[in-house]
């Protein structure tokens, strides 16, 4: 074996700590010279002081999860606003705080799996003939937030309560968008599931949003 091919040998064996594994030696055939079996001990030893490297090496270490934005803070700060206004049939609150072009999509379960679709414009939850004499509450948790720009949805599951009772739980999806003043809801879908509290419920009271 020549000192080029040696030095070929070389260059192959390069990647060996990417791949973290050395490549099976080729059977040798007959008695190899002086200078083959002197070349052929020096890959040796390359080879072993690549896996001592290889197996001495730090492991790659994940990346770090990332906390919350700051403009995911404000979003999910409008949501707890907005949900809490809800309860509160505070409805000058939540008139402030929607765009009235926007639609609002309710799908309730029925049986044998049929769902049905109600559609109402924004401006509808807001008319002051809605207010009644009950008391209601909606609370949220382990909301999911995506902002792109100047808009974002929040996705979470929920339980609504009617007099101190619960009335039903589901998913909550809010579209936001962000204009002079803040973020507005423009659009929001949710589901009616009366059977599914017991699957949707956190195992954590505390997680329910907004607190109180």
């Amino acid at each position: 074996m020549t000192r080029n091919h040696f030095l070929i040998a070389i260059v192959a064996l390069l990647p060996l700590c990417a791949w973290g594994a050395a490549p099976a030696q080729a059977p040798q055939a007959g008695k190899p010279s002086d200078e083959r079996a002197m070349v052929i001990a020096a890959i040796d030893r390359y080879v072993a002081a690549i896996a001592a490297k290889c197996a001495a090496a730090t492991p790659v270490q994940a990346p770090p999860v990332e906390k919350p934005s700051g403009e995911e803070a404000l979003v999910l700060a409008a949501m707890d606003r907005y949900v809490a206004a809800i309860s509160a049939k505070d409805i000058q609150t939540m008139a402030a705080m929607q765009t009235p072009e926007g639609m609002t999509y309710r799908a309730q379960e029925g049986e044998g799996n049929v769902w049905q679709v109600i559609a109402r414009p924004n401006s509808a939850w807001v008319d002051r003939s809605r207010v009644d004499v009950h008391t209601h509450r909606e609370r949220y948790w382990s909301p999911t937030v995506l902002i792109r720009g100047a808009i974002a949805v929040v996705w979470a599951p929920y339980e609504y309560w009617v007099d101190d009772k619960t009335s039903h739980c589901g998913m909550d999806e809010f579209d936001f968008v962000k204009v002079s003043d803040g973020w507005r809801v423009s659009n929001s879908t949710w589901t009616i599931e009366p059977n599914s509290c017991p699957k949707l419920r956190p195992a954590d009271p505390s997680m329910l949003r907004p607190a109180g």
